[in-house]
């Protein structure tokens, strides 16, 4: 073909393109221009939430009737990812120096394209502020995966749906029309009909324009939200020694958020059907520097299954594994902490709720030795009251959930001196400006811990108050006299312990009050006290570092088999004569499993 011939037809092909005299305007050409890329971010107000806080959202506004949705902008569930470096600069993502904004930081990061996106489940967000209702076109750029040619892409806005094939290029370039009939806060929702683990394509941009798009903005918000911190007291004690503590999610998607102490994390995480994982944590932290004898350790597991473990990541400590606690995943969780505190150390108490039978079981013991020191100041223990959190930990290529709101909440009840239960009514709460995070009371009387959305809000620091009417209400079954006496039970109450060495060998007499079920003895002995650290392999996470250290581990062990309540005898032999020996004993029962809460001694003739 001649080169003149290529331009009659190009000429055609525009004319053709082109309305005709009287025709509205064509909603099928996008608009020149970067859209609102060049927009610098602003504030604007728009009502208030359910607990009647001022409501922000943090915008870009349309240009030449145009928004130009990325990979970095918007928002999608774990397993997609962003991937590649954009040509689209974006001045609301500011750079790996400078923040785009005091308030919100979103990303230093120009994201090419979204891709790994292989489910029907997953989705990609972007939100947006319509102010003027009327049509709205959204074109797809989008590189299909030949190998799959039956995805459907499916695009919702403004409670309308869209459907076209992956691989219809002509039918996303020409745009899916949504007819936007209210002004507000509209959601643009993408996800595929594909075979789950077959690739629908990657995808680059989402072009937004039509009438609708003349006045709309692009709300944006951090990829990962803020964690919400804050802690729970009882006006009428400034300590206590035991809690209770109840947690449920109310959040369409999972999160991190147990509960904080004064020796680490104790708690659980929620799902996205808002069901506890059945998993716990009992993270007593560590400094990895401490001799052994330091050394946060564990004495009591709720399982025989379970296993004194430790970790090693964002600190070092010791931590049960092994096994799990909360089978039928509850989606209320109840839970208990105690302390027993002496000069020397604080031993912590964990207990959780059967949720079918209604009795408390042990979770977890650990101890913990008190700051060194003679003062009264220096021995004296954090008080006890819990404190929480609620993150989402994840990098900003594939963790990018920071729109959804993620609400944990929580009541609970602390003994006072005179043995009777209280009900924590303050909420110290932290000041906020212009983060999507806050805090609460809900009108049934839980305290919320709330993050992530589009909404903003600023709010001064200061304590939230529980109603009176809930501080005064009925307390559940489960804080009886009769309940309450289940959180001071062992897997494995010792008697009196004692040994009697000869020259080459010794006599541990292990003395049993209440030795459990089918229970079994090891006693773990050598020339060191380790507290109640055995041989072990190390956890994953703590190859870098751990409280474990070489030589710290008892270099003996004496496997006593079957032991009864009462009185049992265990022999060591092989020792050296006039040396100096430590042991401790491990029972192990169906119950679980408990070491003796100290160490002794003894030494050979």
């Amino acid at each position: 073909m001649k080169p003149c011939s290529k331009l009659v037809i190009l000429i055609a092909t525009v004319l053709t393109a082109l309305p005709c005299c009287g025709d509205a305007p064509a909603t099928n050409a996008v608009p020149t221009g970067t859209g609102q890329l060049t927009s610098q971010p602003a504030w604007f107000t728009a009502g208030k939430d359910e607990l009647g806080h001022q409501i922000e959202y943090f915008c870009q506004a349309a240009q030449n009737g145009k928004l130009i949705l990325t990979a970095s902008n918007g928002f999608f569930d774990q397993g997609i990812r962003a991937t590649g470096t954009s040509k689209l600069k974006d001045v609301a993502n500011g750079t790996k120096d400078r923040k785009v904004n005091k308030e919100v930081t979103i990303m230093a990061f120009n994201y090419g394209q979204l891709d790994g996106w292989q489910s029907p489940k997953k989705t990609m967000r972007w939100h947006v502020w319509i102010s003027k209702p009327g049509e709205l076109k959204a074109v797809l750029k989008l590189k299909a995966n030949r190998k799959n040619p039956a995805a459907v892409i499916v695009v919702t806005f403004a409670g309308q749906t869209q459907r076209a094939k992956a691989s219809d290029a002509k039918a996303l370039a020409q745009g899916l029309a949504f007819d936007v009939k209210t002004p507000g806060k509209h959601s643009l929702v993408v996800r595929a009909e594909t075979a789950a683990g077959k690739e629908v394509g990657t995808l680059s941009t989402v072009t937004l324009h039509g009438p609708a798009v003349t006045k709309a903005k692009l709300l944006r918000a951090r990829w990962r939200p803020a964690a919400v911190h804050g802690g729970y007291r009882c006006s009428k004690m400034d300590d206590t020694d035991m809690w209770v503590m109840v947690s449920k999610s109310t959040s369409p998607c999972s999160s991190y958020s147990p509960i904080t102490t004064p020796f680490g994390y104790y708690g659980t995480s929620f799902m996205a059907n808002q069901r506890s994982n059945g998993a716990f944590n009992f993270s007593m932290w560590s400094a990895a520097n401490l001799t052994t004898v330091q050394q946060a350790h564990l004495l009591a597991l709720g399982s025989p299954k379970g296993e004194f473990s430790g970790f090693g990541h964002e600190g070092t400590g010791v931590k049960p594994r092994g096994w799990i606690p909360l089978p039928s995943k509850p989606k209320e969780v109840v839970q208990c902490l105690r302390v027993e505190r002496t000069p020397q150390h604080n031993t912590y108490y964990g207990y959780l709720l059967d949720p079918k039978t209604g009795n408390w079981k042990l979770f977890c013991v650990g101890r913990k030795a008190t700051k060194p020191g003679t003062s009264k100041r220096a021995r004296k223990a954090r008080p006890l009251w819990p404190g929480s959190f609620v993150e989402v930990p994840g990098p900003p290529d594939r963790q990018r959930s920071g729109d959804l709101i993620r609400n944990v909440l929580r009541k609970g009840w602390c003994l006072d001196k005179n043995g009777a239960w209280q009900r924590m009514d303050l909420l110290p709460a932290g000041k906020t400006e212009r983060q999507n995070k806050g805090w609460g009371v809900t009108k049934d009387g839980w305290f919320t811990f709330k993050m992530g959305g589009m909404e903003h809000f600023t709010t001064p620091k200061g304590d939230i108050r529980l109603p009176k009417k809930f501080v005064n209400e009925a307390k559940p079954p489960y804080l009886s006299p009769e309940k309450v006496n289940q959180l001071y039970k062992l897997p494995t109450t010792f008697g009196t312990i004692s040994a009697k060495a000869a020259s080459t060998s010794a006599t541990v007499t292990l003395g049993l009050k209440d030795a459990g079920t089918h229970a079994r003895a090891t006693v773990y002995y050598g020339t060191k006290d380790c507290l109640t650290f055995a041989p072990r392999k190390k956890h994953g996470t703590e190859r870098n570092a751990s409280t474990l250290k070489a030589g710290g581990t008892w270099a003996a062990a004496k496997a006593a088999g079957a032991v009864k309540t009462g009185t049992n005898r265990i022999t060591l032999t092989g020792l050296s004569p006039k040396t100096n020996y430590f042991f401790r004993v491990l029972v192990t029962n169906d119950q679980g499993k408990t070491w003796t809460f100290q160490t002794y001694s003894f030494t050979t003739k």
